[in-house]
């Protein structure tokens, strides 16, 4: 075994354990209090019977009722507001869009006014067809450098006055 114990050692020992015992009386009183002073806080554990909790239950009901038909009128009054009065004068185009099966149908309506002229207008002829220059048929292609429609390779040949001699087989 161990010989004795340093000075020191004993003094912070003792002074632990001085403070333990500080600690325990205090939670001690603290308990003993807390049980005298609940009617002083306020917080009183009560319990209630059936029929007081019945009771209770029925006025939260009327006092929820009452505050949810306050915001139903609160909701309607802000509906009533948003609505605005959109009165226009004078000739406007109004658009509508309806969707009819895979396809989209907009109508357009002119209210209040004459129509514009371009809608009775007759749309322009089509532009005559372009004819080759070299062979007379509808041209499909434009030469920059000769400025001439053409519509085969042939043409574009003879309008560049290209000739390809063709190689012999022998």
């Amino acid at each position: 075994a161990r010989g004795s114990l340093r000075a020191s050692t004993k003094d912070a020992t003792a002074q632990a354990q001085e403070k333990r015992r500080q600690a325990i009386e205090l939670a001690e009183r603290r308990k003993g209090e807390g049980r005298g002073q609940a009617g002083r806080r306020g917080v009183e554990l009560v319990r209630l019977t059936q029929e007081e909790i019945l009771a209770e239950a029925a006025q939260t009901e009327i006092i929820n009722r009452a505050s949810l038909e306050q915001m139903l009128r609160v909701e309607e009054e802000k509906r009533k507001v948003v609505v605005r009065d959109r009165r226009t004068s004078g000739p406007r185009v109004v658009t509508k869009s309806t969707r009819e099966g895979d396809s989209v149908r907009t109508y357009v309506t002119f209210t209040d006014g004459p129509l514009p002229p371009a809608i009775d207008d007759v749309a322009p002829d089509y532009p005559p067809q372009v004819k080759c220059a070299v062979t007379g048929q509808p041209a499909r292609y434009f030469d920059p450098a000769s400025r001439s429609p053409y519509a085969t390779l042939e043409a574009f040949r003879t309008l560049r006055g290209e000739r390809r001699v063709r190689p012999s087989a022998s």
